[in-house]
């Protein structure tokens, strides 16, 4: 059963990927790779894109913690609607989010491709997983490991009860329940 996956990933996700870095890199020749690797170019996009994202999750949290943490363990008027809003970029289509994103920053006169637009859509689309995943956690009930039994209680007049106990309760017992050791029968 394990076989259809791992062919299905094999044909469908493995193979386009190697084909897409083989024409991407000219070839599959190890001394390209590390040539290419080492380019200024690549080393800028790679620098780009290392702290543009660390700026992005900064962003995201700093929106989806509070947000989550009130829609958690809070009861408001607008909640609902809150939570609806939140949930908005699983609905839509990213091209219309992308469109309406590329209008408003017009508007306001920002380049849709400014850091402030990457970093901007990425808080959009995170918050939400942002919300959903910590909302999720933050909102259960907090799980304590049950008590642990508490050990048995030693019978009265056993060795390590309480003192005095067992001779009142042997002496208070009527003479047929008193403890006896058991009565054996004689061997046949």
């Amino acid at each position: 059963m394990v076989a259809i996956p791992v062919l299905f990933g094999a044909v469908f996700v493995v193979w386009p990927l190697l084909a897409v870095f083989q024409r991407s890199l000219g070839g599959t020749d190890l001394d390209r790779v590390v040539e290419i690797a080492t380019r200024s170019a690549t080393r800028s996009v790679l620098w780009f894109t290392v702290w543009q994202a660390a700026v992005s999750v900064a962003a995201t949290l700093a929106v989806g913690l509070p947000v989550a943490h009130a829609l958690a363990r809070y009861s408001f008027r607008g909640r609902g609607a809150l939570r609806a809003l939140v949930v908005v970029p699983f609905v839509l289509p990213t091209v219309v989010v992308a469109s309406a994103f590329s209008e408003l920053f017009a508007r306001v006169g920002l380049s849709a491709r400014s850091v402030t637009a990457i970093v901007a859509a990425h808080v959009f689309f995170n918050v939400a997983v942002v919300v959903r995943v910590v909302g999720g956690v933050l909102g259960a009930p907090h799980r304590r490991p049950p008590p642990a039994a508490p050990p048995p209680r030693p019978r009265p007049g056993a060795p390590g009860g309480e003192p005095g106990r067992g001779a009142r309760a042997r002496a208070a017992a009527p003479p047929h329940t008193a403890q006896r050791p058991p009565a054996t029968e004689p061997p046949h």
